[in-house]
């Protein structure tokens, strides 16, 4: 599968995922720091078959402030 983090419509990130190299292993978490008001989208596709895979997103997040 490819992964795509997208901030405002751009392609930030990308990686590719086989399922044999992964299955039953932790990813590690990915860090990104995204501007307040901004747009993101994270998409999988499957380029391998047409079958399904589950996947999933999680997100934190705060804003930073200047003192």
């Amino acid at each position: 599968m490819v992964m795509k983090v997208k901030n405002n419509g751009e392609i930030i990130y990308q990686t590719y995922f086989k399922e044999s190299t992964t299955e039953g292993m932790a990813i590690s978490p990915i860090h990104f720091i995204i501007p307040a008001n901004t747009s993101i989208e994270v998409t999988f596709a499957n380029v391998t078959d047409t079958s399904s895979h589950d996947t999933g997103v999680s997100a934190y997040g705060y804003y930073m402030e200047a003192f």
